[in-house]
């Protein structure tokens, strides 16, 4: 419901996502947008050689791995146009 916002020149800052009641737990993820949309192994595989640790949030903890769920960005920009004869 977070992301960390880090200027070059200025200290870094939390950023919320939306509002957030005072007993709101605040999580920030690891991963960059493109690299949530891996499948469980290759996102535990980058917390792990990345951050040394194992992620045991609801979604890589499932025993569904959801990751076809979401659209390939190169797809989404090719929505539309028509590419059959």
């Amino acid at each position: 419901n977070c992301w960390v916002v880090v200027p070059e020149s200025a200290p870094g800052e939390v950023v919320s996502v939306r509002s957030i009641a005072a007993e709101d737990e605040l999580t920030v993820s690891y991963l960059c947008r493109s690299d949530l949309l891996r499948s469980v192994r290759g996102r535990q595989k980058m917390l792990k050689s990345g951050w040394e640790f194992t992620c045991c949030c609801r979604r890589c903890a499932s025993d569904v791995d959801d990751s076809r769920r979401f659209s390939c960005s190169r797809c989404v920009e090719a929505r539309g146009t028509n590419t059959t004869s």
